[in-house]
């Protein structure tokens, strides 16, 4: 997964930023491939650590999930729990799990995925009150079906673009078929791939993979439908030959902005309630930033009473709704290269961590101009009062 700029200020003030360097790659290249995998377009984007004061970054997903896990306690995380049903009221909010376990609290935050139980559980619940948007009703538009896997470490010699140490993004697209694929090298000289087929609605109506095992007729239909695809590196093919089978998925790939969330004393963030298509290349950043923002407005709270955790959240929605919704308007709009010049303008939105000290502008772009948290200053302020009293 590649992470952008707006995000890596957030990574430094919690400590993470060198470790982050250490198991990613800058990404300096994306090159647009025809079917023969000869390049038609390239845009360069090594610049952005001059702009911004850090680059483009791609990490193996595990890889981030480990380094994010090393900075959590353990006794903090509860493994194994689904969501299946929750009730809220102006006292707090019960979550009942799976396995019968509930647990209580002041906020509930949805971040369980395209697919959230938090946001369908909440919608049926609205539903049933009559105050359910008529989109948001609807289901994911799913318009694409996608392969995606990395390979074991590969030889350096045989694949030279290794001893680089930086990212080159390929995408290949076909003129005559409904197929684009990818690739793009990792730390670890491990190379991550996928292919992606534009589904029309009958042969949608015909296909259920969303949850289908390896080895299933259809994944290994789609194998062979891709396999002699021509890369900058030989056939993919011969990657997937390269890749353990545990690390093949087959996802649909889906796109909804919903209108709803936050309602009472729930919330919903990142792919839980704006799904972007991941060729916009946003949907994580725009995760994080939802993160970020939340933690602010929970932070800036004045008590822990119904209205005050109901006025954090919907300002979390205020903050963020109009931004995200027009970029996933826009970017899946664009073409490959128009999406990069795109991007390039979400640099100036670059949310810190209200409640940490503020990491000061590294680059020469602009940026917008976070507003200090007061509450934050005041506590800083007793701290130094403290100090000098001692």
């Amino acid at each position: 997964m590649s992470i952008n700029p707006t995000v890596m200020a957030a990574f430094e003030q919690l400590g993470l930023y060198e470790d982050f360097l250490k198991v990613s790659n800058p990404i300096s290249n994306s090159h647009i491939r025809n079917a023969d995998a000869k390049i038609e377009s390239s845009f360069n984007i090594s610049d952005s650590k001059e702009l911004v004061g850090y680059e483009y970054l791609v990490v193996g997903r595990s890889k981030l999930y480990e380094l994010l896990l090393s900075r959590v306690p353990l006794e903090k995380i509860k493994p194994g729990k689904r969501v299946i049903s929750f009730v809220q009221n102006k006292e707090g909010v019960m979550a009942r799990f799976q396995d019968g376990t509930t647990t209580h609290g002041d906020i509930l935050v949805g971040a369980d995925g395209a697919y959230s139980a938090v946001r369908q559980h909440l919608f049926k619940e609205l539903s049933k009150i009559g105050k359910l948007p008529k989109s948001d009703s609807k289901p994911l538009s799913k318009g694409f079906i996608c392969m995606v896997g990395h390979t074991n470490p590969l030889d350096p010699e045989v694949y030279p673009i290794f001893k680089w140490n930086r990212g080159v993004c390929d995408t290949m697209i076909s003129n005559n078929s409904p197929w684009s694929w990818l690739t793009l090298n990792l730390p670890g000289n491990v190379m991550a791939w996928s292919a992606t087929k534009q589904l029309d609605s009958e042969t949608f109506a015909d296909m259920n993979l969303r949850n289908s095992e390896w080895g299933s007729e259809a994944n290994e239909a789609l194998i062979k439908e891709v396999s002699d695809f021509k890369t900058p590196y030989g056939t993919l093919g011969s990657l997937i030959d390269a890749t353990p089978r545990s690390s093949i998925a087959v996802v649909f790939l889906e796109d909804k902005f919903f209108e709803t969330w936050t309602h009472s004393r729930t919330v919903l963030i990142g792919d839980a309630c704006h799904k972007q298509l991941p060729s916009a290349g946003l949907g994580s950043a725009n995760a994080m930033q939802d993160a970020i923002v939340l933690a602010n407005c929970i932070y800036e709270m004045k008590a822990n009473s119904y209205d005050e955790v109901v006025a954090a959240l919907n300002g979390y929605r205020d903050q963020q709704y109009d931004r995200t919704k027009k970029q996933c308007d826009t970017m899946n709009c664009l073409s490959p290269s128009a999406r990069a010049q795109g991007i390039a303008k979400t640099m100036m939105y670059r949310p810190q961590i209200a409640f940490l000290p503020l990491i000061p502008n590294r680059g020469t772009a602009d940026v917008k101009p976070q507003k200090p948290s007061a509450k934050y200053l005041e506590e800083q302020a007793n701290v130094s009062d403290y100090e000098v009293a001692l």
